[in-house]
């Protein structure tokens, strides 16, 4: 567990990401931007999170997420994008993840690489 970008950024330059890229990032909407940013440089796809899920209280900060992930790809963000607004959907996403129901695979695709998934229970 990181608490900031900025670590989020040295733990992926050091190289040391263990089960090559198996991680999930969730961020809220303040370290987004830095951690997208981190991402810009790392070119092995094997080092990057198969998803990145991005809390959110707001429905108005929720829209401007969704602007902000529809021009994503700008940014280097090739993973698949889910805006949160209930803390309680982090599990169920996280249970669809380590279920295999999410992997990269099955949702990475082209058509869903940059659509915004709204969970909200």
């Amino acid at each position: 567990c990181l608490k900031k970008a900025s670590k989020y950024a040295e733990w992926l330059a050091s190289g040391e990401v263990p089960c090559h890229g198996q991680h999930m990032l969730l961020s809220n909407w303040r370290e987004t931007k830095p951690c997208a940013k981190a991402l810009e440089v790392v070119q092995d796809l094997a080092l990057r999170p198969i998803v990145l899920m991005i809390f959110s209280e707001h429905q108005e900060c929720s829209a401007r997420i969704s602007q902000w992930v529809v021009g994503s790809a700008s940014y280097g963000i090739q993973e698949p994008v889910s805006i949160v607004e209930d803390i309680a959907s982090i599990e169920t996403l996280l249970a669809i993840y380590n279920s295999g129901g999410g992997s990269s695979k099955s949702i990475g695709s082209d058509s869903m690489m940059h659509a915004p998934v709204l969970l909200s229970f």
